[in-house]
């Protein structure tokens, strides 16, 4: 069994909607409108709520608020769009992933916050376009979902020993299943379509030395989850824990091209939009574990 062989069979529990597909198509298509992309969202009433949330919301920080279809369109951009669509996409083709594994509320609320961090740091390395970071952190571990879908047995293994150190996932699915999370959710998000810019820092988060095409991403990434790993369970209670520093290797901060110091900046930005996001993208989905 390989990463790509568990994603094979798959199609049926973690297909993407049709309309979040034809969005995607449209994103990538140069000659595609903001009224070609509204009409395609309109067929659509949920993806079409949750666009102009989004556009209104901390997320995009906008002065005026924004009520026609067409103008969130063009404010959001075919990067976010394609990211919101993914986005909605995922949040639906799990939805009915059995809980007796995970809590899809937990799971959506610590991905939201890996992707707001990482657009975080994508913004401050001045990358052309952060929004992507956004995507894949909030879909980085996605293939934790397959393999407790596909692979039950073993993902019970996987939890057990996990209880007391979250961070050995990487070597704990290794022993076990000879791959880890990432590459499922590479192989995933690669059968899904998505543009390489997205697939390879997935693919290649846990290890961002090994990512050739975007490497800075990949970095960035990785920074994303080890801090999200450690203050994302404080997020969801009134009184602040101090955060912990996180364990990143000297050479991934090099490949970031930042420096931990930037930390609190970033986690101030994902401070102001992480609730607002959280309930866009899971509505009605619990805040609390």
């Amino acid at each position: 069994m390989d990463a790509k062989s568990l994603v094979a069979d798959i199609t049926d529990l973690a297909s993407l909607p049709g309309v979040c597909l034809r969005v995607m198509e449209l994103a990538d298509d140069p000659k595609a409108s903001a009224a070609d992309l509204a009409e395609v969202i309109s067929h659509d009433p949920g993806l079409a709520a949750r666009l102009l949330k989004l556009v209104n919301s901390a997320y995009f920080g906008l002065r005026n608020p924004v009520d026609d279809l067409g103008m969130a369109v063009r404010v959001c951009g075919t990067e976010s769009l394609r990211t919101l669509a993914l986005a909605t996409g995922a949040v639906t083709a799990f939805k009915d992933i059995p809980h007796s594994l995970v809590d899809m509320d937990a799971f959506w609320n610590s991905s939201v916050h890996c992707g707001l961090l990482a657009r975080a740091l994508g913004r401050i390395a001045r990358l052309p376009q952060p929004e992507r970071l956004f995507a894949a952190g909030l879909l980085h571990a996605v293939g934790q979902l397959v393999m407790y879908a596909k692979a039950p047995a073993l993902s019970r293994q996987v939890l057990d020993t996990l209880r007391q150190d979250p961070q050995r996932r990487p070597d704990v699915e290794v022993k076990l299943y000879g791959f880890t999370y990432a590459d499922v959710s590479g192989a995933l998000l690669e059968s899904w379509g998505v543009p390489e810019s997205l697939v390879e820092p997935v693919r290649c988060h846990l290890r961002p030395g090994s990512a050739t095409g975007f490497p800075q991403d990949a970095a960035l990434l990785n920074i994303a989850r080890e801090v999200t790993i450690l203050v994302e369970p404080g997020i969801k209670i009134d009184r602040r824990e101090p955060r912990p520093e996180p364990a990143i290797a000297n050479p991934v901060w090099a490949q970031s091209q930042l420096v931990a110091s930037v930390l609190p900046a970033a986690l101030e930005q994902v401070d102001a939009q992480w609730f607002e996001v959280i309930n866009i993208l899971n509505p009605g989905g619990s805040l609390a574990y």
